[in-house]
């Protein structure tokens, strides 16, 4: 063979040899060891899961990135369905409103907020300079990772990294939870230790309402001009009075 052919072919396989062969770069070695060990995920694109925590002001570093949103977008779909189906199977008997006030309470802002500040490194956020990152950017961060374990590796593999990391924290009790309802709170307080309560209504001047709740020895009064929201502050000032909640 001619010496041109032989160096051709030589540059050809050096070539197929480095693209088949390239290693990681430090950067990404360390995020994907944080993905691998810290998070028990196999990704089959590492590119993905970098996108999942790039946030749009990113730009201004690197102006051909794009941002998690889209990911946001399929995981926030996914994250829902994964614990909408994990109460109906947990519940059978629970009505679709009780349902549905449980997986909000899963699904909070503020709980997928405090699940990042556990299950997240910081240090491997992309953002552009003098932009911190919001509880709300957090907690998105979180639903973009399952969206993009969803396109990586499937229904299957999302629902059990949501199984391991939220539902399980969430249950053992390791996130504190946003209290979005205190009524809610009081009323499930009260059918578990069977304790009997009243709640009353009048109407104030100027449209006003007042609502007087009795548990126990104890009594608590909320005014407001909704009676939904007057109700409620009597329910956190009982809650708060019986130390069900802070």
């Amino acid at each position: 063979m001619p010496v041109y052919y032989s160096k051709k072919y030589k540059l050809i396989f050096t070539f197929i040899h480095k693209l088949f062969n390239t290693k990681p770069r430090p950067k990404d070695e360390a995020f994907l060891t944080f993905l691998t060990s810290s998070l028990g995920l196999s990704p089959g694109s590492i590119e993905l899961y970098q996108l999942a925590f790039t946030h749009s002001s990113y730009k201004n570093i690197d102006p051909s990135s794009s941002d998690y949103e889209r990911l946001e977008h399929i995981g926030d779909c996914v994250v829902d369905l994964v614990v909408a189906d994990y109460l109906y199977k947990k519940h059978p008997t629970v009505k679709v409103g009780k349902l549905s006030q449980l997986k909000s309470e899963y699904v909070s802002r503020g709980t997928l907020y405090r699940l990042t500040l556990q299950i997240f490194d910081p240090k491997y956020y992309r953002f552009g300079p003098n932009v911190a990152p919001s509880d709300k950017v957090c907690s998105d961060f979180y639903e973009s990772l399952v969206g993009a374990i969803y396109l990586d590796k499937g229904l299957d593999q999302a629902r059990q990294f949501v199984h391991n990391s939220l539902i399980r924290l969430y249950d053992e009790g390791r996130i504190k939870v946003d209290i979005l309802s205190y009524k809610a709170l009081f009323v499930r307080w009260s059918q578990k230790y069977k304790q009997v309560y009243s709640v009353a209504f009048n109407e104030q001047k100027q449209g006003r309402f007042l609502c007087e709740l009795k548990c126990k020895s104890e009594r608590t009064i909320g005014v407001d001009t909704s009676k939904k929201k007057a109700e409620e502050i009597a329910m956190r000032l009982m809650c708060r009075r019986l130390k069900i909640a802070k």
